[in-house]
């Protein structure tokens, strides 16, 4: 999976990861800090809060937006990069393209590859964003 991917985009991947993952967190700390305003006596600026909040929100759907593109591409490269080397071994073999049936290659490469994207490749990413948000959840409870 990883050879056929570029080296930078995995390096953009892990660095935007923690932050594609932020968003639950930031929910649960901006909620607290509303909450803890409405019960002090003195009135913290609200001002501030309300910065911090919107800049933080843009910051959170920035990353998602750019780690979304590139799980995107990541998935694409890997699929391609297996396209290439099943075309290679039906080309390469004269006993595959002598059949009748060369619409069921056709097929595969076109229809049950994007299986193969959606039940593996999207799966496995999602499974390390969680993996990395239940981890970040995790520290956020025990460091208040």
């Amino acid at each position: 999976m990883i050879k056929s991917i570029n080296k930078k985009w995995i390096i953009i991947f892990i660095l935007l990861l923690p932050f594609a993952a932020f968003e639950n967190t930031f929910k649960a700390f901006v909620f607290k800090e509303v909450f803890d305003y409405f019960e002090a006596a003195n009135k913290l600026p609200l001002v501030n809060l309300i910065i911090f909040t919107i800049s933080g929100y843009f910051l959170i759907m920035i990353s998602q937006t750019l780690y979304n593109f590139t799980v995107h591409q990541i998935i694409f490269m890997n699929i391609t990069g297996l396209k290439q080397r099943i075309f290679k071994v039906f080309i390469h073999s004269d006993d595959l393209l002598q059949e009748k049936n060369t619409a069921s290659y056709v097929s595969f490469l076109l229809n049950d590859l994007k299986l193969v994207q959606t039940n593996y490749y999207d799966s496995i990413l999602k499974i390390i964003l969680n993996l990395i948000i239940f981890l970040i959840s995790i520290s956020a409870i025990f460091f208040p």
